[in-house]
């Protein structure tokens, strides 16, 4: 696996932090103010998305495979942190009406959570799963756009 992820994370993490910066609380606008949350929670997704993709997210599924392993919670561990980081980010948007620190952060990690879910080779090897994640997410989509 290549560190191609980056290549997305880094600029999309640029995006959101001057997003976070220029508007912060400026808009008087209610549809600017729900435009701009969610362009800045998909900021945050993109930024996990292309972090999933790279080296961090090996690292982000190694401390959960290994957390898992050392508690004896398998892969129910990764299932339930991403539950509590979807029901976290959805009940922090819809208690402030903001897309702040704690949203973001769920949502960066997010990617990386629902790719171990998906692998589900969360065993000594967790780290990996991101990998075999991508590898058969590359395949179904080469072959539709081969056929």
């Amino acid at each position: 696996m290549s560190n191609v992820g980056l290549v997305v994370a880094l600029p999309a993490l640029l995006v959101l932090v001057a997003l976070n910066k220029k508007h912060k609380g400026k808009p008087k606008n209610k549809l600017a103010k729900a435009v701009i949350a969610a362009l800045v929670l998909l900021m945050a997704f993109t930024v996990g998305c292309g972090f999933a993709y790279s080296f961090v997210g090996r690292w982000i599924a190694s401390g959960v495979s290994g957390l898992a392993h050392l508690i004896g919670a398998g892969g129910g561990l990764a299932i339930g942190l991403t539950v509590v980081g979807i029901l976290w980010a959805t009940a922090d948007v819809m208690y402030d009406r903001k897309a702040d620190k704690g949203a973001q952060g769920w949502l960066i990690f997010l990617p990386t959570l629902l790719a171990l879910v998906v692998g589900g080779q969360l065993g000594a090897t967790g780290g990996q799963a991101v990998a075999v994640f991508f590898d058969h997410a590359h395949t179904f989509l080469a072959q539709m756009g081969g056929a």
